[in-house]
């Protein structure tokens, strides 16, 4: 499932970079390395020097990584709702309210670091 999300991430725009990546996910930068490097090794991404900083590394998706995203989310989504089945609607609805007020604050204070 992680490695879907971070194919996803990628593919949005959402995080790019390997340190985006680890701050959006909460892991640690040697774990997003060795998941990244797996998926380079699979052939589902790409690294890239960044075009306005080279000492940064961009990722992209290669085709096969866009095609194993898309793939796999009739199955993500499938998860999802068996892990959300024991909630009752409004819970569910309550819980993507906490979530998104949680990361509008993430995002303000990832605002507040540059």
């Amino acid at each position: 499932m992680t490695q879907w999300i971070v194919l996803a991430l990628i593919n949005a725009g959402t995080a790019s970079t390997p340190s985006r990546l680890a701050r959006n996910l909460g892991h640690d930068t040697g774990a997003m390395s060795r998941l990244i490097e797996c998926l380079v090794n699979r052939g589902l991404a790409e690294r890239r020097p960044s075009e306005s900083d080279r000492r940064v590394t961009e990722l992209t998706l290669t085709a096969e990584g866009q095609a194993t995203l898309h793939g796999q989310g009739e199955h993500v989504r499938n998860v999802w709702k068996e892990a959300l089945s024991a909630l009752e609607p409004e819970e569910v609805a309550q819980l993507a309210s906490l979530l998104l007020r949680v990361l509008t604050r993430f995002e303000q204070l990832e605002g507040d670091d540059e």
